[in-house]
C-alpha cells in the first residue's frame, strides 16, 4: 500500500523535528563570556547564556572549552542550543534594533569594504547606514552590490506580507504544499466541498466502478468484497 501511495500522490519528506532547521546552519565555536558572544566582531547575548557565562565548555578536540553556535546569513541573530535540554535559543546582536529588517553578512562585509575606504576606524552601524542609504536611492557600484540590494529588498517584502497576512487555514496550508501543487498543475486535483481536496477518478466513486466493469470476469459474474479488496492488496504489492 505504501508504494501504491507514493505512485499516486508523490513521495513527502516530512522532518522528523521542528527544529532539524538549525543543523544545516553553520556551526562557529566561541567563549561565552560575560557579555555574550562574539562572531564576526558582533557581539551577541540573551538569557539562555546565563549558566554557561565564563564556563569552560565539556567539548574536546580541536575546539576545547568553547561552545558551538548556529549562524544565520542574518546579522541580527544566532542560536545556541542549550546542552541540559537541548532547547534551542536565539542570541540577538547588541545592534539589531537599529536595523528595520533583514541584514545579510555578506553586505556587511561590502558596506564595511566600503567604510574602510573613507574611514581609518569604520563604524559598523555608520556602515550599514550608508549601504541602506545607497540602495534605498538606488545608487549601485556593480551586478554584486545590485545582487545583495534586490535580495534584500525581496527579503524585506516577504517579512511585510507574511506580517499583515492572517496564518493561513489548515485546508489552505494543505493546498500550499508542494506534492497537492504538484497534483494540480497536472490536472489530476479537484476541490469537494469546503475546501477538502481529492484526487479525480477516486476507485471508490460508485460512478468510476460503474463504469469501470471488470472485463475479466465471466459474464454475470461479480467479485465479492473479499475478493475485491484481495486483488486491489496484490496490485498495490
Amino acid at each position: 500500500m505504501f508504494e501504491h501511495g507514493v505512485e499516486r500522490a508523490g513521495f513527502l519528506q516530512v522532518p522528523l523535528r521542528p527544529d532539524l532547521v538549525y543543523d544545516f546552519l553553520r556551526v562557529e565555536w566561541r567563549t561565552i563570556q560575560h557579555y555574550g558572544v562574539e562572531i564576526d566582531r558582533l557581539r551577541y547575548n540573551g538569557p539562555a547564556l546565563t549558566p554557561y557565562r565564563n564556563r569552560t565548555s565539556p567539548y574536546t578536540g580541536a575546539q576545547a572549552g568553547k561552545w558551538p553556535l548556529r549562524v544565520d546569513d542574518d546579522i541580527a541573530h544566532v542560536y545556541f542550543q542549550d546542552p541540559t535540554d537541548g532547547s534551542w535559543h536565539a542570541l540577538v546582536w547588541e545592534h539589531a534594533d537599529c536595523l528595520d529588517g533583514p541584514f545579510s553578512r555578506e553586505a556587511l562585509t561590502y558596506a564595511r569594504g566600503l567604510a574602510a575606504q573613507t574611514e581609518r576606524f569604520p563604524d559598523d552601524l555608520r556602515a550599514i547606514a550608508g549601504l541602506l542609504k545607497r540602495w534605498n536611492a538606488g545608487l549601485t557600484r556593480n551586478p554584486t552590490e545590485r545582487r545583495m540590494a534586490v535580495r534584500a529588498s525581496q527579503y524585506r517584502s516577504v517579512l511585510m506580507e507574511a506580517a499583515d497576512s492572517p496564518p493561513p487555514s489548515p485546508q489552505e496550508y494543505v493546498r500550499q504544499l508542494p506534492t497537492m501543487q504538484t497534483l494540480a498543475s497536472a490536472g489530476t486535483l479537484t476541490t469537494v466541498g469546503a475546501g477538502q481536496p481529492t484526487t479525480a477518478g477516486d476507485d471508490d466513486d460508485e460512478r468510476d466502478l460503474a463504469a469501470e466493469p471488470d472485463t475479466n470476469l465471466p459474464s454475470g459474474e461479480e467479485l465479492s468484497d473479499e475478493e475485491f479488496y484481495a486483488q486491489a492488496m496484490r496490485a498495490a504489492r
